[in-house]
């Protein structure tokens, strides 16, 4: 019998999963990656900070996944929104959830998707010497930064970001950390700074600026700042205001999206990679990734993907048969997955280096230029 193996997640996590599944020898099995991106190509775009064979040899192991028979990806899909996460259990043997870490939130806002945009988690494996992250791989080039949501965990960031590194940070990045040449960082939020109350004391190159509203990300190919509008003034007016910043780090949430599920401080809480609700395991269901635990922790995802592929063995025997298909529910629901036929991340990853190259990571002597040019980004 064939098992049919679900993936939540096309980051780095999701196709480690995915690898482990195909290589191996003993299992008969297909894999669906799902991902509410239209294309896999995520892990890709954090990049020409990391080197470029870095993310050739990312991308060659995209495309060998894809490239297998047995492998079929489903963009556009929001497993636990346009997908309910039960509907979709009920059509596999088993569910991966390895969609990263539960609180990130998704940046909704044009240019969401450029060069620069990262996580705190991203930053925050960075700081602790995760394997899960290269050294090289958070860009320190750039003059400023910009911070979505004004919270502890945002003003502990930016102020280790600009120079005030605290104890317990890897050597490699408190290196790296003391040579960066980013010494400004604004936090913004769509509340004001009295809704938010008090700050206490920051550092003169932290800003924390309220009741401002991000819309979209400038820049060609990689961001350059983020245009945000004001609240309207007694006239109703409304200001736009541009803030440059080369790196963007992603808002979080308070609570996680995966609801009915056991969680364990800011992941899903897990046994031997099965998920837990009310203490006991999840029939079919397993986490991998930051899903599942913290980035600043212990673990890898290649660890992670060993561990998953070694519990759906051990569980094999015992995963009830899917009750219908994926397909017909998500036509059910008027959800059409995109796709990734066609699609090279070989040839994404060429095309989108060319581009860096052209314009390069230099300071900001473009910026005005590039908000003109930005209806056309």
């Amino acid at each position: 019998m064939t098992l049919q193996v679900a993936v939540v997640g096309s980051g780095p996590a999701g196709f480690s999963i995915a690898a482990a599944l195909l290589a191996d020898a003993e299992l008969d099995v297909t894999v669906d990656l799902i991902d509410r991106a239209a294309l896999p190509d995520g892990q890709l775009r954090h990049g020409p900070a990391a080197g470029e064979q870095r993310l050739k040899d990312v991308a060659q192991q995209v495309d060998s996944v894809l490239a297998d028979k047995r492998v079929r990806y489903l963009g556009s899909v929001e497993v636990g929104g346009s997908l309910p996460l039960d509907e979709l259990r009920n059509s596999f043997h088993a569910v991966v959830l390895a969609s990263g870490a539960p609180l990130d939130l998704p940046l909704a806002i044009a240019g969401r998707d450029s060069v620069g945009v990262g996580t705190l988690s991203h930053v925050e494996a960075w700081l602790s010497g995760s394997v899960d992250v290269d050294v090289a791989e958070l860009d320190l080039d750039m003059d400023t930064a910009v911070l979505f949501g004004i919270a502890s965990e945002t003003l502990r960031i930016a102020t280790v970001l600009c120079g005030k590194t605290p104890s317990g940070v890897a050597p490699a990045a408190a290196e790296r950390l003391s040579h960066n040449n980013l010494r400004y960082v604004q936090l913004i939020d769509s509340r004001s700074l009295s809704e938010i109350g008090d700050l206490g004391s920051l550092p003169e190159n932290v800003v924390a600026r309220g009741a401002l509203t991000p819309v979209g990300i400038v820049g060609r190919n990689r961001a350059r700042a983020v245009r945000c509008v004001h609240r309207p003034d007694l006239y109703g007016r409304v200001v736009t205001e541009d803030l440059r910043a080369q790196l963007l780090l992603r808002p979080r949430a308070a609570t996680s999206a995966w609801q009915g599920l056991d969680h364990d401080g800011d992941h899903i809480a897990q046994v031997d990679s099965r998920v837990l609700s009310g203490g006991r395991p999840v029939t079919g269901l397993y986490v991998a990734g930051w899903a599942g635990r913290t980035p600043s922790g212990t673990g890898s995802h290649a660890v992670d993907a060993a561990a998953v592929v070694s519990a759906i063995r051990a569980d094999h025997a015992g995963l009830p048969d899917p009750a219908g298909q994926v397909d017909e529910v998500l036509a059910a629901r008027g959800v059409v997955p995109s796709a990734s036929r066609g699609w090279s991340a070989v040839a994404a990853t060429d095309a989108l280096l060319e581009r860096f190259a052209g314009e390069g990571c230099s300071p900001l002597a473009d910026y005005d230029q590039l908000v003109e040019q930005v209806e056309d980004d």
